[in-house]
């Protein structure tokens, strides 16, 4: 019990990096395993934002993809066919102010965001992704460059680790 004159709980020391991956990995990763199945689709053209290519209609097109300027140069209707997005540049936005040292315990809201961060990052990379970050802190905000592999998550999970704010006394 804490009296007045008794100094403030310090919050329990981060969980290494490592260690926190391979708990997210087995408890989550392998009950959504079956949920990624057909992320992304096999075919190189689709619903994409660079454009691929300019076809004459066909019955089976979509209308909304019609491009009508053209259309009316040609007298005949033209669809546009766009190159599938096939990578993804993922930013994860972490909060490390002093805020995050509140919750239940041992439980915080940092264990919490570092957990769920450790879960996005490694849904995103497993399928060649890229991911980076953007971590704030008390005056500390960094920014954190896109990259994939098991080695960004890492590098990203240490990083959020790192900024804690300093403890009251220091």
């Amino acid at each position: 019990m804490r009296t007045k004159n008794t100094p403030p709980e310090a919050p329990a020391p981060p969980e290494p990096a490592a260690a926190l991956l391979r708990r997210v990995e087995w408890t989550a990763l392998r009950r959504l395993d079956g949920l990624m199945q057909g992320a992304f689709p096999t075919l190189s053209r689709g619903a994409g934002l660079d454009l691929a290519d300019l076809r004459e209609y066909q019955p089976s097109d979509d209308v909304r993809h019609i491009d009508w300027n053209v259309t009316a140069r040609l007298d005949n209707p033209h669809v546009r066919v766009f190159t599938e997005d096939r990578e993804m540049s993922a930013c994860i936005v972490a909060d490390g102010s002093g805020s995050m040292d509140f919750g239940s315990s041992p439980r915080t809201k940092r264990i919490v965001q570092a957990e769920f961060v450790a879960l996005m990052a490694l849904l995103l990379t497993r399928h060649g992704n890229r991911i980076g970050g953007l971590l704030g802190g008390s005056g500390n905000a960094g920014w954190l460059p896109a990259r994939g592999g098991r080695a960004q998550v890492m590098h990203l999970l240490q990083q959020l680790q790192m900024r804690r704010p300093p403890v009251a006394g220091d």
